[in-house]
């Protein structure tokens, strides 16, 4: 799996984002999730999380009824306000 995603530059520039956290994982059919990658994006106060970021996973075997998942969550302080986030390409090879 490969994606693109980043944070919208007027969330730090701005804004006052204080990041947000992607995560790709793996709900099974079971109920159980098995993360993938976990990222925190900082932009506001680390230069290197600014702009277009790049991933990518060797997926696991994936069963019938597994679900994969990216998801953000709010940065450190819970704070969702300027998260403005995106994922502009997902493949899957």
């Amino acid at each position: 799996v490969r994606w693109t995603y980043g944070m919208v530059e007027g969330s730090y520039q701005q804004g006052r984002t204080d990041g947000v956290e992607y995560i790709l994982e793996i709900k099974h059919s079971d109920g159980t999730v098995a993360s993938l990658y976990r990222r925190w994006l900082r932009p506001a106060t680390a230069p290197e999380d600014r702009g277009e970021q790049h991933a990518s996973v060797q997926l696991p075997r994936i069963k019938a009824g597994d679900q994969l998942r990216v998801r953000t969550t709010p940065g450190p302080n819970g704070d969702r306000a300027w998260d403005w986030t995106y994922l502009s390409s997902f493949e899957i090879d």
